[in-house]
């Protein structure tokens, strides 16, 4: 029995589906009359050299293609692109984790947001640590310029005071 929270969302690659908890999925048997899809087969997924989670897929021209795991479901899940950004970012920094709230469009190339940004930040109202600054602007709905400025010139930021969090193990 499959745990209500998943969310499967088709592809436009292929015969396949993504899940909100990082699967996928080939249907195989549809129902001609309901179009009810009646069997599915999970799909291996591999580490590519860069890290990132890939997945070889039949494509409708029946070629197969390797793609990048994190893209499909940045499709599948229609995360926003305004800015018509080519790759792929992962808010916490860990490529592994291709859950649709992780990800985020990017103009840069193999460069997480944990990495760019280097540090965490902790509001001091809420005592709320966020992984990067990346973080913080997407969750308050700023620019990162904001969010920089913000820290820099130790200024309040929508009401609250954020410090950069020297240590995020507790030490």
């Amino acid at each position: 029995m499959e745990d209500s929270s998943v969310q499967w969302k088709k592809i436009s690659q292929g015969p396949y589906e993504v899940s909100n908890d990082s699967r996928i999925r080939r249907f195989d048997v549809v129902d001609e009359e309901s179009g009810e899809i009646k069997e599915f087969k999970p799909l291996k997924m591999y580490r590519s050299e860069d890290g990132t989670i890939s997945v070889n897929i039949v494509n409708y021209q029946h070629k197969v293609q390797k793609l990048q795991f994190a893209r499909l479901v940045a499709e599948a899940f229609e995360i926003p692109n305004p800015m018509g950004y080519r790759y792929i970012g992962y808010t916490d920094g860990d490529k592994r984790n291709c859950a649709p709230n992780n990800l985020h469009w990017t103009p840069y190339r193999n460069l997480n947001v944990a990495s760019r940004s280097g540090v965490a930040i902790k509001c001091m109202e809420t005592g709320k640590v966020y992984p990067s600054k990346y973080a913080l602007a997407k969750e308050v709905g700023v620019s990162i310029t904001r969010v920089r400025q913000c820290l820099k010139e130790n200024r309040p930021l929508r009401g609250f005071n954020y410090v950069v969090y020297s240590s995020q193990r507790g030490e």
